[in-house]
């Protein structure tokens, strides 16, 4: 829909390692209906159930036509709103 959505922060936090072999659950939560930016919290944990890693990444919605932050496409809009109340 003519948008890209680049990366503007990116934040990791290491709790624990995790290993060769490991099994990973990657958990991944949008907090608020994107505007102009969008947030997605994220969670790692092992096969223990044990939280090795949180953090947050932060992508723009840019117009490739004007290369200037713009509001998300409609359609992705009508998807993501029927999760939020």
């Amino acid at each position: 829909d003519g948008v890209m959505m680049p990366v503007a922060e990116l934040y990791m936090r290491y709790i624990l390692p995790a290993r060769y072999d490991d099994v990973l659950t990657i958990k991944t939560i949008i907090k608020q209906l994107p505007s102009r930016k969008m947030t997605f919290f994220t969670e790692i944990y092992n096969q223990h159930h044990q939280l090795i890693n949180t953090g947050h990444t932060t992508l723009l919605f840019i117009s490739k036509q004007y290369n200037r932050i713009c509001s998300p496409p409609a359609p992705l809009m009508q998807v993501i709103k029927s999760y939020f109340p």
